[in-house]
């Protein structure tokens, strides 16, 4: 059964907090950071303009945020001290406009797509400094996931509908694989294996074997499936159906689909239209996973168990990129 809607109220940040949810609100230039235990929003933070990916350090001590922009381009990564929630720096990229994937490489170091130019850079977050640059010859450079290893990465190409692989060791383009039209959304299995990619434009989910460089299986039945994302150690790959407002769950061994989520009639939403997911954030459990609801200003907690959604948290304008801080990391 779906909880009450949890109201949101601005606190003081608590000094025993276990777990926040960082959201972004588009619309707002702001990131709610939410305390999902005693659920109550801690702070509201100012942001660039047009945030739109949020990540949390492997260590916990930053939150980094990508300010893409709307009509008017940013260029810059807003930096938040963990747990508080305090900036404590805001990077310029310079040339390279339109921050947008975003990928932890160690504690202080990451890998961040770029959209004026296309291409993926390292950015050391304590120094505020890029390291180094791999343009991409493929347009629409979107979305960034690594290996386990850290040493390879890999982009969604929107504009190019393409996978594209990165040789952070090289720091060269070390391949490339034909998806769908307009590759956006991309995630990559626990073991490094298997990538799955949404293809907006085609309404499928290309599934790529990384040994192979290979599409080995292609998803159907998701009308804009603009988010994946894998949960239960592999096991299960979550779709965001935008065009049904449904996440749509398949399990990876067989690729069935074995349940659709619907976004309808839940606390806080007005009216019975159901809403579009998207990005996702993994509990601190790893039992419950949040899914930013994009059109009714929500984040919709599932329970991976049941598979049902058990909570909602109110957000502000237009919610988009969404992170999990944990006390134990």
């Amino acid at each position: 059964m779906v909880s009450s809607l949890i109201a949101f109220s601005c606190l003081l940040a608590p000094v025993d907090v276990q777990e926040i949810m960082l959201v972004l609100n588009k619309a707002e230039d702001t990131v709610s950071l939410v305390d999902t235990v005693k659920q109550v929003e801690i702070k509201r933070v100012p942001t660039g303009h047009g945030p739109n990916e949020v990540m949390v350090s492997p260590g916990g001590q930053w939150a980094t945020i990508a300010n893409m922009g709307n009509q008017r381009a940013d260029k810059t990564i807003t930096v938040l001290r963990m747990p508080g929630g305090d900036v404590a720096r805001t990077i310029d990229l310079g040339s390279f406009a339109r921050p947008h994937g975003m990928a932890f490489l160690d504690h202080s170091r990451m890998v961040v797509t770029t959209h004026e130019v296309d291409a993926l850079h390292i950015v050391d977050v304590e120094k505020g400094v890029i390291e180094k640059s791999i343009v991409s010859p493929f347009k629409g450079l979107h979305m960034v996931v690594l290996s386990p290893d850290k040493k390879m990465a890999y982009g969604s190409c929107v504009f190019a509908n393409k996978a594209v692989a990165f040789d952070l060791v090289k720091g060269e383009v070390a391949w490339a694989v034909d998806c769908g039209l307009r590759a956006e959304g991309i995630s990559i299995s626990p073991d490094g294996k298997t990538l799955a990619v949404g293809n907006m434009g085609a309404d499928t989910v290309s599934i790529i074997d990384v040994a192979s460089r290979k599409v080995t299986k292609t998803l159907s039945g998701m009308p804009q499936p603009i988010r994946t994302f894998f949960v239960d150690g592999g096991s299960r790959l979550l779709v965001s159906s935008a065009g049904t407002g449904e996440v749509v769950v398949f399990d990876t061994e067989t690729w069935e689909e074995k349940k659709r989520i619907v976004m309808e009639k839940l606390p806080g939403m007005a009216g019975d239209d159901r809403h579009p997911p998207m990005n996702y954030a993994l509990s601190r459990d790893g039992k419950r996973v949040f899914v930013v609801v994009v059109s009714a200003d929500l984040v919709a907690e599932i329970d991976l168990a049941s598979l049902a959604v058990v909570k909602t948290y109110k957000t502000g304008k237009l919610p988009d990129g969404i992170a999990v801080w944990t006390a134990e990391r």
